[in-house]
């Protein structure tokens, strides 16, 4: 077998080799991340079906405005949403009074400690 060949046999087994790292890496976290906000960005969460759906326009600060004047309110950063039993529910770990509820989530996700 010539070098050229050789070399290529090598460099495509380590790059199998790292696939397969990587994958059981992936296996191990505890959560994934499945998109991130940005400034004006709006996720869903499709009652009926559980989809998380984020928008491809921005809120603008008229609609921001128009929700907060129908009674919007804001949600902690870092807060954890759920669904059981068919509804759903918010946790706010970083409450005075949550810290024994927050050690029921925190195994759950891979950030945890760096909130």
């Amino acid at each position: 077998m010539s070098i050229s060949k050789r070399s290529l046999v090598i460099g495509a087994a380590g790059f199998a080799a790292s696939m397969s790292t990587a994958a059981i890496a992936q296996t191990k976290a505890k959560s994934k991340s499945v998109t991130q906000l940005g400034d004006g960005d709006a996720v869903w969460i499709n009652p009926k079906t559980g989809d998380v759906q984020k928008s491809n326009t921005k809120v603008s600060a008229a609609k921001h405005q128009a929700v907060l004047a129908g009674g919007g309110k804001e949600i902690p950063r870092g807060a954890v949403i759920y669904n059981q039993s068919g509804k759903m529910y918010m946790f706010d770990p970083g409450a005075a009074g949550n810290e024994a509820a927050s050690a029921n989530f925190q195994d759950s996700f891979n950030d945890w400690a760096n909130q």
